[in-house]
């Protein structure tokens, strides 16, 4: 990725906001520093930052040094204007640029980089970040499509051109970056996130390590996400009780996911569907143990990541996924797809925020699985049901 560019645009008045949101403070550093940190970490010193409005103010509190500061002078007619200046600003020989903006402050290096990674797996597609039933930046736009970020106008971005080709876009599910901070309230949300510690539960390198070194002894090869586009997946802190068996097995998830789990089965239940819950919550550790468990019994490493996503890559970890089963097909196989229970999902689960993750000839190198949902709300349901 030695000719991939970032370009963060930071050149808005932030008039809803009264104040540059630029500066706000989120983890003991403004806005715009935190955006930089985390495209510095991924691209080093290819970035490139768009100023406008309250530019010196901006350079005066914000260490710029390590990338190219560009200005638009017409920040007053729309973000377009500053993708234009920051297109201008990278290299002809640049072969893909990253578009973020500098106030979606959940979004992490860590995302960033699975972005990357699935760009790299299709060079030639415009990446998109995933969120509820909406899409955009942070992305990745292939040197081909530099021309028509050029010759954008007005103030929607570059979400124009990401609706024209859309049925050609990679979507990487990233729930983070729904939350921009364009108002005092976007802003008080995202501290009242913060203090719920929502968050992630130990650093992000703290967990890399742990995932590399169960990459090393499980003798699954480092580059293995890159080449299949797979996104890293973190262990909430805080998750509840969804559901309990009969026997008494737990089914773990967070809140807001729980929530939306129980209204989806009682939708189901009203039109005479009984859905059940087969698998949540796996940690990484666990993770690693279904994989051990495969080799002892003389599995190769690459018939099982067919069928299970190595540790640290796996949707369950999120507490967000859940395995559906039904009365007439309780365990998990390509047969739940003949049922009704998979019917009334196929029409229905997009209405809870559950969506299918492994569709048939997926992008990601897994068998079909139609058992497997993900809850993909919105941040604003996360704060409602952890809250109350």
């Amino acid at each position: 990725m030695d000719n991939v560019y970032a370009v963060i645009l930071a050149a808005g008045a932030s008039s809803r906001m009264g104040s540059p949101k630029q500066l706000l403070i989120w983890q003991e550093r403004p806005l715009l520093a935190h955006a930089l940190a985390n495209a510095q970490a991924v691209l080093a010193e290819r970035t490139v930052v768009v100023l406008g409005a309250n530019a010196e103010a901006i350079k005066a509190a914000v260490d710029l040094s390590g990338s190219k500061v560009v200005l638009n002078p017409s920040w007053a007619d729309g973000m377009a204007g500053s993708i234009r200046a920051g297109i201008r600003a990278v290299p002809d020989t640049a072969s893909a640029v990253l578009l973020m903006l500098c106030d979606q402050p959940l979004i992490s290096a860590a995302h960033l980089q699975s972005l990357l990674s699935a760009w790299q797996h299709a060079p030639e597609r415009i990446v998109v970040s995933q969120y509820a039933e909406s899409f955009g930046v942070p992305a990745v736009f292939p040197a081909a499509y530099f021309p028509q970020l050029a010759s954008l106008t007005g103030d929607r971005g570059a979400k124009p051109l990401l609706l024209r080709f859309e049925d050609s876009l990679v979507k990487v599910p990233l729930l983070e970056a729904e939350l921009d901070v364009d108002t005092t309230s976007d802003y008080q949300r995202l501290h009242a996130l913060n203090e719920m510690q929502l968050m992630i539960d130990q650093p992000l390198d703290a967990y890399l390590q742990r995932i590399r070194e169960l990459f090393i002894e499980l003798g699954i090869p480092e580059e293995l996400p890159a080449g299949r586009g797979l996104a890293l997946c973190r262990e909430p802190l805080e998750l509840i009780v969804a559901e309990t068996t009969p026997q008494g097995r737990a089914f773990y998830l967070t809140a807001a996911a729980a929530a939306a789990w129980h209204a989806l089965k009682q939708a189901a239940a009203e039109e005479g569907i009984t859905l059940l819950i087969v698998s949540a919550f796996r940690s990484a550790d666990y993770q690693a143990d279904i994989v051990r468990r495969k080799l002892g019994k003389g599995q190769t490493i690459e018939e099982i990541l067919r069928v299970l996503a190595p540790p640290g890559y796996s949707e369950h970890h999120t507490g967000r996924a859940i395995d559906i089963g039904s009365d007439d097909c309780p365990e998990l196989g390509e047969r739940f797809e003949q049922t009704a229970a998979f019917q009334w999902l196929s029409s229905n689960a997009k209405r809870f925020q559950f969506f299918l993750s492994f569709p048939r000839d997926n992008r990601f190198g897994y068998v079909y699985e139609p058992w497997h949902w993900c809850y993909r709300g919105r941040l604003s349901a996360i704060l409602r049901h952890s809250s109350g």
